[in-house]
């Protein structure tokens, strides 16, 4: 093979240059938030028929104000003719940044332990009854 062959199939076997090529490994925190306002906690909700509805109605604002979403380095997918903050998750689903004063996030928080606390207290019960795997109640129905 020439050498004027051999600089021919290197340029018809080369890849086009980019950028910086990352890795699937790699990319990550794309869901990330950066400059996240002190006092919120932030929550992505997906886009989807009345969920965006019932965390307004909880507390939840939607997020306007400008924060930095994910690695820079990866393909942001964010909106940018909108001012709410959003990115594509799979499909044809998008997520809407939403974000709740702490204060309301702790005391919501503290209401789901309660349950938790409820149900755990129940199978301590159980077991001071001497009962490893709860109780268990037979019947036989006749006739």
């Amino acid at each position: 093979m020439t050498t004027q062959e051999t600089n021919k199939l290197e340029l018809t076997t080369r890849r086009p240059k980019k950028s910086k090529r990352i890795p699937l490994s790699e990319q990550r925190d794309q869901l990330t938030v950066a400059g996240k306002e002190a006092g919120y906690v932030y929550r992505w909700v997906n886009d989807i028929p009345d969920r965006v509805n019932k965390f307004k109605l909880a507390g939840y604002d939607v997020v306007t104000t400008p924060v930095t979403v994910g690695d820079p380095s990866v393909e942001q997918g964010l909106n940018t003719t909108s001012s709410v903050v959003e990115k594509a998750v799979g499909g044809r689903t998008k997520a809407i940044l939403m974000r709740i004063p702490e204060e309301w996030y702790d005391e919501d928080q503290a209401v789901k332990q309660k349950a938790v606390d409820a149900s755990e207290e129940a199978m301590r019960r159980d077991q001071q009854a001497k009962s490893d795997y709860g109780n268990v109640i037979t019947t036989v129905k006749r006739g």
